[in-house]
């Protein structure tokens, strides 16, 4: 609403298509910056302020949030090409703070926020899930350990289902729900999807494709 607000041809359904306005080149980099601050740098502030993530004399707080604050993947893919990467990267840091902090239920609700934002997060996901069953694990007591384990699924369920509330309450929730998922994981697309990090666009080149060959014969689509 706020894009439609600012600029409603940005926003416009299939004719915003190909649009580009020095209007929309003001939203979206001012946008980013607005979550920047919204999300990543709090919780830049938060990590570097941690005994365990800034234990190296009294100036790693600020070397740590340098570091943080002025990578330059962060700043040329959000600031220039606009992915909003900020936000999935900030809610997972907020995680790892809470992990770190030894809240695993925030650090459970951060994560599967930032999971549900950017489907990047699932590169993190193996970590998070290993921190959380270890905690489990480490439990004293059968009941104790059940009962931890069922309020992580519990929170974790809760914050998918109040990401996904939208789309299952539409007029068409299937339909909208599959919509999402095709989205998420295009796998009609094969590999060559515009996801740059997917692993299959590096083993692409290892396969040694004869040359000229068609892209759509190289993969095998579902």
């Amino acid at each position: 609403r706020l894009a439609q607000a600012w600029h409603p041809q940005l926003v416009a359904l299939h004719a915003s298509r190909g649009h580009e306005s020095a209007e929309t080149r003001a939203f979206m980099r001012r946008s980013v910056l607005v979550a920047d601050l919204l999300v990543f740098v709090p919780a830049a502030l938060a990590f570097a302020r941690l005994p365990a993530a800034a234990g190296g004399g009294g100036g790693a707080p600020t070397r740590t949030l340098a570091l943080l604050l002025l990578s330059p993947p962060l700043v040329l893919v959000d600031h220039g090409h606009f992915q909003y990467n900020c936000v999935s990267l900030g809610l997972a840091l907020w995680a790892l703070v809470a992990a770190l902090s030894g809240r695993p239920l925030a650090c459970c609700v951060a994560f599967s926020l930032s999971l549900n934002f950017k489907q990047m997060g699932l590169y993190l996901a193996p970590a998070v899930f290993c921190y959380l069953l270890a905690g489990v694990l480490r439990t004293r007591g059968v009941g104790l350990a059940a009962s931890r384990f069922c309020a992580l699924g519990a929170v974790t369920s809760l914050t998918f289902a109040a990401c996904w509330a939208p789309f299952l309450a539409s007029a068409t929730p299937y339909d909208s729900t599959l919509a999402v998922l095709r989205r998420v994981f295009p796998t009609s697309r094969s590999l060559y999807e515009d996801k740059a990090a997917r692993p299959c666009i590096c083993t692409t080149y290892a396969l040694l494709l004869p040359e000229g060959t068609p892209r759509d014969s190289s993969v095998t689509r579902p």
